[in-house]
């Protein structure tokens, strides 16, 4: 298998998209390790292992990373999918609003891509899972758009300063992912769904597989000289 025995960590693995990825590394052969705020949904992705994480706190991150290390003995790399949304216009955007998105958006994956560059002993490998909205602005979300691009700006960095250790690092960005947050956050209004849905030329969102079967291939071998970009998976969303 094309990930066997590596050690991978995912943000958020306990639900939607992160779940899916965990899963299908799993799948893959790779030796998965679930981040997410409590031991009990870090683990309902049924990891090797499932720890708690606050990705905004970095004495937590460095606690999970050496407990990684620790329990395998090497990390090979890192899937930075924790994040939140947030759809309020700016001029009713509080500061308080706008440090969350970015503290968990950013600077999580800010603080765990740091330290799991420290505990790499070899190449390795990270994705971010960023948005189309890094790319194109998505309406009355200026501090989820602001927070997606800065993730494409942090992977691309990364990509160019630790190349000469063999690191790569990319970008995965979605267009809307049929998660179980997106559809409770459309119940309500499934005429605005189906207008969305539309908004994607393949007329549908994505699956959560799909995004995770992204990934796995650009944390594999078989993207070995595949690092610093973005493989936009939107439904042809950005084409247009």
């Amino acid at each position: 298998m094309r990930l066997d025995e590596r050690v991978i960590v995912v943000t958020g693995g306990g639900s939607g998209i992160g779940a899916a990825t965990v899963q299908r590394l799993r799948d893959e052969g790779a030796i998965t390790v679930s981040l997410d705020l409590d031991s009990d949904r870090a683990n309902a992705s049924e990891p090797a292992l499932g720890l708690a994480c606050d990705v905004t706190d970095e004495v937590s991150v460095a606690a999970a990373l050496d407990e990684v290390v620790a329990r395998f003995g090497s990390v090979y790399g890192a899937v930075l999918n924790a994040g939140i949304a947030l759809e309020v216009p700016l001029h009713e955007t509080t500061l308080k609003q706008w440090n969350s998105v970015l503290s968990v958006n950013l600077t999580g994956a800010f603080l765990v891509a740091k330290h799991t560059i420290i505990r790499m002993s070899g190449p390795g490998a990270l994705v971010f899972h960023a948005s189309m909205s890094g790319l194109v602005a998505t309406a009355d979300e200026p501090a989820y758009c602001a927070s997606k691009a800065g993730v494409i700006g942090l992977s691309r960095a990364i990509a160019v300063d630790y190349a000469s250790r063999g690191i790569r690092s990319n970008a995965v960005c979605p267009g809307v992912v049929d998660t179980p947050m997106t559809r409770e956050q459309f119940a309500p209004h499934p005429d605005f769904r189906t207008l969305v849905e539309g908004m994607h030329p393949l007329g549908r969102f994505a699956r959560p597989t799909e995004i995770a079967a992204a990934t796995a291939y650009l944390i594999s071998d078989d993207a070995s000289f595949v690092t610093g970009t973005e493989l936009i998976v939107d439904g042809g969303y950005t084409a247009k």
